[in-house]
């Protein structure tokens, strides 16, 4: 069952105004959403917030009206012109942004449902090559972006299902479907909204389908980390997380470093995924064995993925040292052309904006002379995953000038990084030691 979800609210500033100390939502209330000139978008609470995330799910009927549709003649999703479903956050609501227009009588939850979501993609990574891969992802009866069940199917089965929809800021939905409603099409910085036409058996077979998996849910998933920003703050090196794969499935990572708050830009975490999966959540038990050497792609990752819940922490490594899980150090060579045909002057980066230069032999380099560029390439966690999916069946998609992934992860490499990385330091506290006397 979904319990009402309470979130804290700024009290109004101006006086004699009664203070509200909470924002209470509860499914089937039904909100507008103001689309300037013209007019408005209605949507109903299908399932109120996640306390964790504060996730709400939605249901909007695609339509812009001059004022809001009332709660008495919005009918189900399958009587509109067409339906928006998916994921949003309570803050408009809270604020009122989007105001509360009504209750649904006798709202029904089967009427509004959960439903599973279908996913796609082309496994090449190829631009303009079609979707090969589908499966469909089904949560708990609850506002979620953790799949309880991720289940490979056809093209033909997929498209029974919605894709899976979430828009965090209210003001980029309020912009997208302003481009919806004019036929303006959507830009690189807007967040596509795009129609589902609800049939009218298609919410029974959402419910029938969604009720088996939830049924056959193995308890071991509610004893994962819980999402939200707690466990994100929580996270360390060494920790263990899952998420769901490409084209059915779970995959593992574990985090092998956390830079400091002061090293973090948009990334806040190294992560090395490993070249395995899982039909189901794997456990600790399943991923604590593992090695660098089982590594698939290590990527810089934004942890907000953990925050909402699309990767769950498993918890820690057991005896988890760092040296055992290497990653390379940021360097480049700025000097091909050096008299001393067998060194190169390399730029260490030490921080943001702070590098020094040294000289470094050239058959050292020749190890690996990518390992500088790999922990250059920052991606979200649904990347990883597409990505550790290719390691894993083999197809290594090439950057623009033509090379092989940088951040795919081998013995060799691992084993090139843990004999670069000490002369790279050496040579790096030589540098540091060098400008300090000339000053």
């Amino acid at each position: 069952m979904c319990a009402k979800a309470t979130i804290k609210s700024s009290p109004p500033a101006e006086k004699n105004v009664k203070k509200k100390s909470s924002f209470a939502l509860v499914g089937g209330e039904v909100f507008s959403i103001p689309i300037g000139p013209l007019g408005y978008c209605t949507g109903v609470v299908s399932r109120p917030a996640q306390l964790e995330t504060g996730l709400i799910h939605v249901y909007l009927r695609l339509e812009n009206t001059l004022t809001p549709i009332s709660p008495d003649t919005l009918g189900l999703p399958h009587t509109w012109p067409t339906a928006w479903i998916g994921l949003l956050t309570i803050k408009s609501l809270a604020s009122g942004r989007w105001p509360i227009v009504g209750r649904l009588k006798d709202f029904d939850r089967d009427g509004f449902p959960i439903p599973p979501t279908r996913h796609a993609c082309n496994s090449t990574g190829k631009s303009g090559a079609p979707d090969d891969l589908f499966s469909v992802e089904t949560t708990l009866n609850e506002p979620s972006l953790s799949p309880i069940a991720n289940v490979a199917v056809t093209e033909a089965e997929a498209a029974k299902f919605p894709p899976l929809n979430i828009i965090i800021a209210g003001s980029s939905l309020e912009k997208s479907l302003v481009r919806y409603f004019r036929k303006m099409g959507f830009t690189f910085h807007d967040v596509p909204v795009d129609g589902f036409v609800v049939r009218p058996d298609q919410v029974a077979q959402w419910n029938a389908h969604a009720k088996a998996a939830r049924s056959a849910t193995d308890p071991a998933f509610a004893k994962l980390l819980p999402p939200g920003s707690k466990t994100d703050r929580c996270a360390n090196a060494g920790d263990w997380f899952a998420f769901p794969m490409v084209g059915g499935g779970f995959g593992a990572a574990i985090m092998i470093e956390r830079p400091d708050k002061h090293l973090r830009v948009f990334a806040d975490s190294f992560m090395l995924s490993m070249a395995r999966y899982w039909d189901r959540w794997p456990t600790l038990d399943d991923v604590k064995h593992l090695q660098a050497d089982d590594g698939a792609i290590l990527r810089q990752m934004s942890l907000i993925d953990v925050r909402d819940g699309r990767w769950r922490g498993l918890g820690p490594h057991p005896h988890f040292n760092k040296a055992d899980w290497p990653w390379p150090l940021s360097w480049e060579i700025c000097d091909h052309d050096h008299p001393d045909t067998n060194k190169a002057v390399v730029q260490l980066n030490i921080d943001q904006d702070d590098y020094r230069y040294a000289l470094v032999e050239r058959e050292i380099l020749a190890l690996d002379p990518r390992a500088g560029d790999t922990m250059s390439v920052m991606s979200g966690g649904d990347t990883i995953a597409w990505s550790t999916y290719q390691v894993i069946h083999d197809i290594h998609t090439v950057d623009y000038a033509g090379q092989e992934d940088v951040g795919i992860v081998t013995p060799e490499r691992i084993a090139a990084w843990k004999k670069i990385n000490p002369i790279m330091l050496a040579a790096m506290q030589r540098a540091v030691k060098n400008e300090k006397q000339a000053t």
